[in-house]
């Protein structure tokens, strides 16, 4: 980065929606940087707008927050983070305290890791009338009620055990009732 930037936008391990942030981004000239993990590689699929990329090694046992409070001594103001992971939104929301000094945090203290939980943004969204996708809340153990669901299904567990260090699947899409009973099991024994 050879001038010094004020007030960046943070893009954190940019995928396919970090890079659409990117480039939305660039049609304003919003001066953007990022922070991502340097194993697996990310660097080659980043965008030609970014003005600087910080790196952080997991494998050394570095995160995120380790890559942003680089950053921070490399730019004046306040950067704008756009986490485009649950992880690292989970990262941030958990580390706010140690990085409310340099970023924008984009979730309210208020809400904090409840925004991961899809039992709670349900419960929001019917609170203000949002439309939601037909869905049954259930419990690893219980059997669901799907009669008048149609295959394929989508299994998604209510929220990740990742900050806990557990390891919870994103989705499952089931395809007939002998994969619904085999997903059932599985989270009834793991979950």
């Amino acid at each position: 980065m050879s001038e010094r930037l004020r007030n960046p936008a943070v893009v954190l391990d940019p995928g396919a929606a970090g890079i659409g942030i990117i480039h939305a981004l660039s049609l304003a000239e919003v001066p953007t940087v990022a922070v991502v993990r340097d194993w697996p590689p990310m660097i080659s699929r980043l965008s030609r707008f970014l003005r600087y990329c910080e790196t952080y090694s997991p494998r050394r046992g570095e995160t995120v927050l380790d890559g942003l409070e680089r950053l921070a001594r490399r730019f004046d103001g306040k950067g704008v983070l756009f986490p485009s992971t649950d992880i690292d939104l989970e990262a941030i929301i958990i580390g706010r305290e140690r990085l409310a000094e340099r970023y924008w945090i984009p979730a309210s203290p208020e809400i904090g890791l409840k925004i991961d939980g899809k039992n709670w943004q349900y419960e929001y969204a019917d609170k203000v009338g949002m439309p939601t996708p037909r869905h049954v809340l259930f419990r690893g153990g219980e059997q669901p009620d799907v009669q008048g669901f149609r295959f394929p299904l989508i299994v998604k567990p209510s929220a990740r055990g990742a900050t806990a260090g557990d390891w919870v699947f994103r989705l499952q899409i089931l395809d007939d009732a002998a994969a619904l009973e085999q997903c059932l099991a599985t989270v009834a024994r793991d979950y």
